[in-house]
């Protein structure tokens, strides 16, 4: 049987399993990701950084008397183009909006009072000081002071903004220390074009918004400017743009070295274009009017004097102690910038949980396990997004790394079959690559080996040979036979 040319080998990340998040948030996902017809994966994150930015910061995670957790999220929801990016964000920000134009709707009214009365402070002083210029009082001070204190209590503002587009670090730090709390949501990565293009050194001008993920107090003194500050900054970013634009920068040294790009939950989403529709279902009117109003209750207990805790319980810690216990050996396994993320993921899963919790129950005091547990089933798909954006490189991935070590260290092979491709078995194999880091820690090495080895057969690298008896009376081994012209393609290929 004559040979197919070996095709590439390419990593299709694993879906999020998004069967059991909570009941109202799953149907809301649902259905946006039915009428928009675009991967779940890509609706969730932004819809949970939509919540975020509704609680502006008054939701706080205490998980243990010295650990306490904001709710700022950042988020990559990436999907390629022409997949409705900026659809599925227009419509779960709509809530956001509308709160928005209220609100600036009733500064107009405000500011506009405020001038009039600065104006006639202003000219009442202007006049005052004429009259006087020949024979200043000491009552006539006195009556300067108080029209200066009537227009510093006038002076203006800047509008509200829940949503800020696009921005400079700089502008967004001034809106963060003005207003306590900014989202950034957008299908597009501006801001990360503008981290570092504003900036004097051209390095990235990130630290208040690392400050700002971790709600630690910011204080920010530029050149000819006041002091601007904000004891506990509240910041949500979501960019849901495609992957080409943002991964590389994200990538860049200068942004993983100071630790913003480990702040973010990335989801790369499957394109769905060239299999959708032309015909969607409408969002059902009982779910847009419910997330109207979550989004819209959350808003309103965000403008109450306290804040709203979330306590974790001895049976949530445990849940939390099982997600630790699970990552913590693997952290040895990934690259730098791969490690510094995963330092993050269980603080990022317990604020997902919170987010879970809070859209079933906006007024809860207390996370619920099964939110924890629903936060934490979404981890190893994210260590594997994130993986692809901090280790992309093709040979990186582990069939990668079985054909090189077949082609390059293996001394293994049991002979040449009549077409050319030398023969191995997986016993063999396995007992080379057991110590690669994409093998070891698993608990059932052969299995995984084999799904492995099963993939390159079925990219026509492989064929399967007849199988080795056991000697001693195990189980056989397969043997494998390589490609005859595998070291050809795997140069044209991976080179």
């Amino acid at each position: 049987m004559s040979w197919e040319k070996p095709h590439r080998i390419e990593k299709e990340l694993a879906a999020f399993d998004l069967k059991n998040i909570p009941p109202i948030l799953g149907k809301l996902v649902k259905a946006c990701s039915d009428t928009f017809q675009v991967p779940l994966d890509f609706v969730l994150p932004i819809a949970c950084c939509v919540i975020a930015t509704a609680t502006k910061g008054k939701v706080k995670i205490q998980v243990r008397a010295d650990w306490q957790e904001p709710l700022s999220l950042f988020t990559a929801p990436l999907l390629e183009p022409s997949n409705r990016k900026s659809s599925v964000i227009a419509f779960l920000t709509k809530p956001l909006r509308e709160i928005e134009k209220t609100l600036r709707l009733d500064w107009r009214s405000i500011e506009n009072i405020k001038k009039a009365r600065r104006d006639t402070a202003q000219a009442q002083r202007a006049e005052l000081i004429k009259k006087s210029s020949k024979n200043r009082s000491a009552d006539i001070d006195a009556e300067i002071i108080s029209i200066d204190e009537t227009i510093s209590q006038n002076l203006e503002t800047r509008q509200p903004c829940m949503l800020i587009d696009d921005t400079t670090p700089e502008a967004l730090v001034e809106y963060l220390c003005e207003q306590g709390s900014v989202s950034y949501i957008e299908g597009e990565g501006q801001l990360v074009d503008n981290l570092s293009r504003y900036s004097d050194s051209q390095t990235p001008n990130v630290e208040a918004l690392n400050k700002s993920w971790s709600s630690e107090p910011i204080n920010v003194t530029r050149k000819g400017k006041s002091l601007i500050f904000n004891d506990e900054p509240h910041l949500v970013i979501c960019i849901g743009a495609q992957p080409s634009n943002v991964i590389p920068k994200l990538r860049d040294k200068q942004l993983t070295n100071c630790g913003f790009s480990a702040r973010f939950w990335y989801s790369l989403g499957k394109s769905q274009v060239g299999k959708r529709a032309f015909n969607s279902p409408d969002i059902a009117p009982e779910i847009k009017a419910t997330w109207a109003a979550l989004i819209q209750e959350f808003y309103l207990q965000s403008n109450l004097d306290k804040d709203q805790v979330l306590a974790v319980s001895a049976l949530g810690l445990q849940e939390i102690a099982q997600l630790h216990d699970w990552l913590e050996p693997q952290l040895k396994t990934f690259n730098p910038e791969l490690k510094s993320w995963g330092g993050k993921l269980v603080g990022n899963c317990i604020r997902i949980a919170a987010i879970f919790t809070i859209a079933e129950n906006p007024k809860a005091k207390e996370i619920t396990v099964e939110s924890i547990k629903q936060a934490a089933q979404l981890a190893p798909a994210m260590i594997e997004h994130a993986r692809f954006v901090f280790a992309p490189d093709k040979a990186e991935l582990p069939a990668v790394k079985l054909l090189n070590k077949l082609l390059t260290g293996f001394e293994g092979f049991k002979g040449v079959s009549l077409e050319g491709g030398k023969i191995f078995t997986t016993n063999d194999l396995l007992q080379v690559v057991k110590d690669q880091s994409w093998i070891k820690y698993q608990a059932n090495q052969a299995r995984v080996l084999r799904a492995e080895l099963y993939g390159l057969e079925s990219l026509c690298w492989l064929k399967q040979h007849e199988v080795e008896t056991n000697s001693k009376g195990g189980r056989p081994s397969e043997s494998w036979e390589l490609h005859p012209e595998a070291e050809l393609y795997f140069g044209e290929y991976y080179s």
